[in-house]
């Protein structure tokens, strides 16, 4: 998986399809119709917003964008938006499984800097961690193997009971958005989506500290296993946090850790060219 969610607007639309909204849609909030293209004569895997009531502008979701490769994608918002030169990204999520590790792991051991809102939800038959949270931008991490099995899904049977299988998704919308014109999707391949995320371990240095500071250590790992580490930092003020993290965190080095940028930017370039993978599971 990687680009998993797509939503466009434009001002023009082609006739026919306007037409077709128009004539089958049905009346919906903050425009005059909606359709989607899946349930008419077209099959299209789309749905379009016809006509914002008060801007005029055309709004399109990609149903399945997932699996449908830049290629087709290009070709289906091309069938409905003639002019792709007008055509504007709203909103663009991305998204990566990473296999072997529980949300958990990450959930105590990453690092967001001068970034206070965050936010933990049970959803999705699981705890979701909202590493960053706000109206336009938000990088969140959830149990997606524990929500294929809850919904069912045949592929939660590739996967072995003990698996972990963590999806990470950020999702990006309005000013957060970097790219925003459709016909340069292709500069997304070069984009480093999580290069403000820190990765860090917490450890307790015995012997070099005295008792009162190995008490604080220890009620420090306490709250990170207990709340992850995001939210552990927001409990301090900054130049406590600092004195904190100097003392008993280190960055991760020499470690085996999931490269979640680059497993990004690789399955993005997968996407770009149309390279559409089934998921992996353990032998």
């Amino acid at each position: 998986m990687v680009v998993d969610k797509l939503v466009l607007l434009s001002p023009t639309i082609s006739h026919k399809l306007g037409k077709l909204a128009r004539e089958e849609g049905g009346p919906t909030a903050g425009y005059e119709r909606c359709i989607d293209f899946r349930r008419t004569r077209l099959g299209l895997p789309a749905r379009l917003f016809y006509r914002g009531r008060y801007n005029k502008i055309h709004k399109l979701e990609i149903i399945g964008v997932a699996r449908l490769g830049l290629p087709y994608t290009q070709k289906l918002v091309e069938r409905i938006f003639p002019n792709l030169l007008r055509v504007r990204i709203y909103r663009i999520d991305f998204c990566v499984d990473i296999l072997g590790y529980s949300p958990w792991f990450f959930v105590t051991n990453l690092l967001l800097a001068r970034h206070q809102n965050y936010a933990l939800y049970r959803s999705r038959g699981a705890v979701s961690l909202y590493l960053q949270f706000s109206k336009q931008r938000k990088l969140v991490f959830y149990d997606r193997l524990r929500l294929l099995r809850k919904e069912r899904n045949p592929m939660a049977r590739l996967y072995a009971y003990h698996d972990h299988l963590t999806r990470i998704e950020l999702q990006l919308s309005g000013a957060a958005v970097p790219f925003k014109r459709f016909m340069d999707i292709q500069r997304y391949a070069e984009l480093r989506p999580v290069k403000h995320v820190r990765m860090m371990r917490f450890q307790v240095e015995v012997d070099h500290h005295t008792a009162v500071k190995r008490l604080a250590a220890y009620g420090l790992r306490w709250l990170i296993s207990k709340c992850g580490l995001q939210p552990t930092a927001r409990m301090f003020s900054s130049p406590e946090w600092a004195a904190l993290r100097n003392t008993y965190l280190r960055e991760i080095r020499g470690i085996r850790v999931p490269r979640i940028g680059y497993l990004m930017r690789k399955s993005v370039r997968r996407w770009l060219k149309g390279q559409i993978y089934f998921p992996r599971a353990r032998s």
